[in-house]
C-alpha cells in the first residue's frame, strides 16, 4: 500500500469520527478516536519495537497530539483512558482503579465541559472532564504533524510503507 492510500484511510477514519460526532455519538466517536491513537502509534514505533502497547500509545498521544498542553491530560492519562473506553465503555482501568491515571470524564456538543455528576463517589481518586471534540481536534492535529514527519524524513516514510501493507483496506466492490 502506497503511504498515500495509507493516509487517504486515515483520513476516512477521521470523517467517520466527525460523522459520530455530527449525530451525537459520543461513545462510538472515542472508540474510533482511540483505535486511532493505537492505529498511528502502530504505523510510527521504532523499527525494532516489534509490538505496539501502552509505551507507543503514550509517546504518539504527547509527541504528536500534544496532549498535555492541548486538552490537559497526559498520555498515561489517555492510555487509561483508552482502555477504559475500548474494553468496558467506561472511565475505569487498572490504571485508574490503581491511582496511578487519572479518569477521564466527556462531554460534547457548544457547552463547557463541567464536573461529572455521577462516578465521582471517592474524592480520593482524580479525574478530569475533556470535550470529545477537543479530543478529536488533538488527533486531526496529530495527524497532520504526522504527515509532515513522513514527507521530511524518508526513513520514516519507509517504515510505514512496510507496515502500512499489513492494515486492512475497505474496498467498494464494482460489478
Amino acid at each position: 500500500m502506497s503511504v498515500d492510500d495509507l493516509l487517504g484511510n486515515v483520513d476516512d477514519h477521521l470523517k467517520a469520527i466527525a460523522l459520530c460526532l455530527d449525530n451525537d455519538l459520543g461513545t462510538p466517536a472515542l472508540v474510533l478516536i482511540y483505535t486511532g491513537i493505537d492505529i498511528l502509534a502502530a504505523l510510527s514505533r521504532p523499527a525494532l519495537v516489534r509490538k505496539t502497547g501502552k509505551r507507543q500509545f503514550i509517546k504518539w498521544a504527547e509527541h504528536y497530539m500534544g496532549c498535555q498542553d492541548r486538552i490537559g491530560v497526559s498520555g498515561l492519562d489517555l492510555y487509561a483512558a483508552r482502555c477504559g473506553i475500548v474494553h468496558t465503555a467506561t472511565p475505569e482501568s487498572s490504571l485508574t482503579e490503581d491511582g496511578n491515571a487519572r479518569r477521564i470524564f466527556y462531554s460534547w456538543g457548544r457547552e463547557n465541559p463541567s464536573e461529572p455528576s455521577v462516578g465521582v463517589e471517592d474524592p480520593s481518586r482524580t479525574h478530569t472532564v475533556v470535550r470529545i471534540e477537543d479530543l478529536a481536534g488533538a488527533l486531526t492535529a496529530s495527524v497532520a504533524l504526522f504527515r509532515e514527519e513522513i514527507r521530511e524524513d524518508s526513513g520514516m516514510a519507509s517504515l510505514v510503507r512496510q507496515r502500512s501493507g499489513k492494515l486492512f483496506m475497505g474496498r467498494v466492490a464494482t460489478s
